[in-house]
Protein backbone atom coordinates (compact mmCIF):
# COMPACT_ATOMS: atom_id res chain seq x y z
CA UNK A 1 0.00 0.00 0.00
CA UNK A 2 1.20 3.27 -0.93
CA UNK A 3 0.01 6.97 0.22
CA UNK A 4 2.67 8.97 -2.06
CA UNK A 5 0.52 8.78 -4.89
CA UNK A 6 -3.16 9.18 -3.25
CA UNK A 7 -4.61 12.47 -3.84
CA UNK A 8 -4.55 15.25 -1.81
CA UNK A 9 -8.04 15.85 -0.01
CA UNK A 10 -9.37 18.91 -1.73
CA UNK A 11 -9.40 22.17 0.09
CA UNK A 12 -12.41 23.71 1.46
CA UNK A 13 -13.48 26.84 0.19
CA UNK A 14 -12.43 30.25 1.55
CA UNK A 15 -14.14 32.16 4.33
CA UNK A 16 -14.44 35.53 3.56
CA UNK A 17 -12.76 37.88 5.73
CA UNK A 18 -15.18 39.32 8.77
CA UNK A 19 -14.17 42.67 8.38
CA UNK A 20 -15.41 42.83 4.16
CA UNK A 21 -18.62 42.36 2.69
CA UNK A 22 -20.15 39.06 2.39
CA UNK A 23 -20.43 39.07 -1.87
CA UNK A 24 -23.91 37.56 -1.67
CA UNK A 25 -25.27 40.51 1.10
CA UNK A 26 -25.60 44.07 0.17
CA UNK A 27 -23.54 45.95 2.86
CA UNK A 28 -25.63 47.01 5.62
CA UNK A 29 -25.84 51.56 6.31
CA UNK A 30 -23.33 53.04 8.15
CA UNK A 31 -25.17 53.86 11.85
CA UNK A 32 -22.82 57.40 11.99
CA UNK A 33 -24.98 60.13 10.71
CA UNK A 34 -21.80 62.65 10.50
CA UNK A 35 -20.80 60.43 7.04
CA UNK A 36 -21.86 62.45 3.94
CA UNK A 37 -22.95 59.87 1.14
CA UNK A 38 -23.55 62.46 -1.48
CA UNK A 39 -27.71 63.08 0.39
CA UNK A 40 -28.70 66.98 0.31
CA UNK A 41 -29.19 66.56 4.12
CA UNK A 42 -25.45 65.88 4.97
CA UNK A 43 -25.99 61.67 4.95
CA UNK A 44 -28.56 62.26 7.84
CA UNK A 45 -30.65 59.08 8.44
CA UNK A 46 -34.28 59.12 7.33
CA UNK A 47 -36.42 60.51 9.41
CA UNK A 48 -39.41 58.07 10.62
CA UNK A 49 -42.74 59.25 10.87
CA UNK A 50 -43.36 61.71 14.10
CA UNK A 51 -44.48 59.53 16.96
CA UNK A 52 -43.19 56.06 15.59
CA UNK A 53 -40.19 55.87 18.52
CA UNK A 54 -42.68 57.25 21.10
CA UNK A 55 -45.13 54.50 20.54
CA UNK A 56 -42.72 51.98 20.44
CA UNK A 57 -41.61 53.38 23.76
CA UNK A 58 -44.88 53.63 25.01
CA UNK A 59 -45.67 49.66 23.88
CA UNK A 60 -42.19 48.61 25.50
CA UNK A 61 -43.28 50.47 29.04
CA UNK A 62 -46.34 49.08 28.90
CA UNK A 63 -45.26 45.50 28.20
CA UNK A 64 -42.75 45.94 30.85
CA UNK A 65 -45.37 47.17 33.30
CA UNK A 66 -47.61 43.65 32.34
CA UNK A 67 -44.90 41.48 33.44
CA UNK A 68 -43.64 43.26 36.41
CA UNK A 69 -47.35 43.62 38.05
CA UNK A 70 -48.03 39.63 37.05
CA UNK A 71 -45.05 38.42 37.98
CA UNK A 72 -44.87 40.44 41.29
CA UNK A 73 -48.46 38.93 41.60
CA UNK A 74 -47.64 35.25 41.64
CA UNK A 75 -44.22 35.00 43.07
CA UNK A 76 -44.87 37.79 45.58
CA UNK A 77 -47.49 35.55 47.03
CA UNK A 78 -45.20 32.49 46.80
CA UNK A 79 -42.35 34.18 48.64
CA UNK A 80 -44.59 35.56 51.05
CA UNK A 81 -45.97 31.86 51.87
CA UNK A 82 -42.19 30.47 52.05
CA UNK A 83 -41.36 33.46 54.47
CA UNK A 84 -44.75 33.11 56.62
CA UNK A 85 -43.81 29.20 56.61
CA UNK A 86 -40.30 29.49 57.55
CA UNK A 87 -40.46 32.60 60.34
CA UNK A 88 -43.80 32.24 61.51
CA UNK A 89 -44.65 28.12 62.10
CA UNK A 90 -47.48 29.10 65.00
CA UNK A 91 -49.60 30.96 62.67
CA UNK A 92 -49.33 28.91 59.82
CA UNK A 93 -50.48 25.87 61.92
CA UNK A 94 -53.37 27.87 63.86
CA UNK A 95 -57.09 26.21 62.17
CA UNK A 96 -59.46 28.42 60.48
CA UNK A 97 -63.02 28.39 61.47
CA UNK A 98 -63.41 25.57 59.09
CA UNK A 99 -60.73 23.24 60.50
CA UNK A 100 -57.63 23.53 58.12
CA UNK A 101 -55.22 24.85 59.17
CA UNK A 102 -53.82 28.50 57.30
CA UNK A 103 -50.74 27.03 56.13
CA UNK A 104 -53.01 24.32 53.99
CA UNK A 105 -55.41 26.67 53.19
CA UNK A 106 -52.85 28.94 51.83
CA UNK A 107 -50.62 26.16 50.10
CA UNK A 108 -54.01 25.17 48.43
CA UNK A 109 -54.90 28.68 47.13
CA UNK A 110 -51.20 28.82 45.24
CA UNK A 111 -53.07 27.42 41.80
CA UNK A 112 -55.76 30.09 42.01
CA UNK A 113 -53.13 32.90 42.55
CA UNK A 114 -51.52 31.34 39.46
CA UNK A 115 -54.44 31.51 37.57
CA UNK A 116 -55.36 34.78 38.53
CA UNK A 117 -51.77 36.53 37.38
CA UNK A 118 -52.61 34.42 34.08
CA UNK A 119 -55.78 36.31 33.46
CA UNK A 120 -54.67 39.56 34.54
CA UNK A 121 -51.86 39.20 32.24
CA UNK A 122 -53.98 38.36 29.88
CA UNK A 123 -56.61 41.43 30.11
CA UNK A 124 -53.98 44.11 30.37
CA UNK A 125 -52.48 42.41 27.03
CA UNK A 126 -55.92 42.34 25.35
CA UNK A 127 -56.60 46.17 26.74
CA UNK A 128 -52.98 47.57 26.71
CA UNK A 129 -50.88 46.02 24.82
CA UNK A 130 -52.51 44.48 21.51
CA UNK A 131 -53.93 47.75 20.58
CA UNK A 132 -50.59 49.77 20.99
CA UNK A 133 -48.88 47.06 18.61
CA UNK A 134 -51.91 46.81 16.10
CA UNK A 135 -51.23 50.53 15.62
CA UNK A 136 -47.60 50.44 15.45
CA UNK A 137 -47.64 47.05 13.09
CA UNK A 138 -50.24 49.73 10.81
CA UNK A 139 -48.52 52.13 10.31
CA UNK A 140 -45.33 50.99 9.87
CA UNK A 141 -43.47 50.77 6.68
CA UNK A 142 -42.20 47.12 5.81
CA UNK A 143 -40.83 48.42 2.49
CA UNK A 144 -41.82 45.64 0.35
CA UNK A 145 -45.23 45.90 -0.87
CA UNK A 146 -48.21 48.38 0.59
CA UNK A 147 -50.57 46.93 3.25
CA UNK A 148 -47.38 43.61 3.80
CA UNK A 149 -45.30 42.70 6.47
CA UNK A 150 -43.36 40.04 6.82
CA UNK A 151 -44.41 37.06 6.38
CA UNK A 152 -47.63 37.91 4.53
Amino acid sequence: MSYGNAEPHPRPPALPHPALPHPALPPLPALDSGSHDGRPDGGAPPRSRAGDHGALRRLRRTYRRQRRVTTVLALGYFTAFLVLSANEPDLMARPLPGGLPLGVVLALSHVPVTWLAVLLYELTARRYVDPLARRIERHASWGSAPGRGPGR
